[in-house]
């Protein structure tokens, strides 16, 4: 009975110990292999527009205001869908002026929630421009807002885009952009004077519906731009 008894604690002990190896050759289970990559990166960012015929109506005085980026963490947003616009967004989607969203802008970096902004001019509404910016694990979140001119309230804008998928940096990347409403003025029309919308509304997409005149008849508003990121 000893023997068979003694015999029970060594193969335990054995198991045990061949247990343990097995556990440190593995990867603990609380380690994000997804993010074993670079820590920072940088890009190549190019907006180009497609405000064109038959897409869109395009009127007389057409153009893009600047295109106002910023690099983020999910903590801050530039604008969202379903939100209401801050007044730098609805400024800029009102009359173009960049100025409360600059100083919305430069809150966020120097809250630690955004690293850096960026601007982009397009020299008319199927032309192109680019910018270089840096990019981190920390801050890898890009937004931008560009009003669509003329018109009471319209932006054209990119919200939160990650440019980290699926645990690695975007390579190369060709994404839409599409059309808002800021809820913050009345009309249906190519204009600039037109009353506030009261109460202000949420951010919507542009629709047939709510901007019929630059809809073109479509059932459907085409996306006005697009943006590629291209790693440097």
């Amino acid at each position: 009975m000893k023997l068979i008894y003694g015999s029970f604690i060594i193969i335990t002990i054995l198991l045990v110990a061949s247990c343990k190896k097995s556990t440190d050759g593995m990867i603990p289970a609380n380690t994000n292999a997804a993010l074993a990559i670079d820590s920072a990166a940088s890009y190549k960012i190019i907006i180009t527009g497609i405000w064109k015929m038959p897409q869109h109506t395009v009127p007389a005085g057409n153009h893009f205001t600047k295109f106002n980026g910023l690099i983020h963490n999910n903590t801050c947003k530039l604008f969202s869908l379903g939100s209401l616009a801050s007044l730098g967004v609805e400024n800029v989607a009102e009359v173009g002026n960049n100025i409360a969203l600059v100083s919305e802008m430069d809150n966020d970096i120097n809250a630690g929630n955004a690293s850096g902004k960026f601007f982009i001019s397009l020299p008319n509404i199927t032309g192109s421009d680019s910018a270089i910016v840096n990019v981190s694990l920390k801050h890898s979140l890009v937004s931008f807002e560009s009003m669509i001119a003329p018109s009471p309230d319209w932006f054209a804008g990119l919200n939160s885009y990650n440019l980290v998928q699926t645990g690695k940096w975007v390579n190369d990347i060709t994404v839409d952009i599409y059309g808002y409403d800021a809820g913050t003025e009345d009309g249906d029309v190519f204009g600039y004077n037109n009353p506030a919308t009261y109460p202000q509304q949420y951010i919507s997409y542009l629709t047939p519906a709510n901007a019929s005149v630059i809809a073109n008849g479509n059932s459907s508003i085409a996306p006005f731009a697009t943006v590629r990121f291209i790693k440097q």
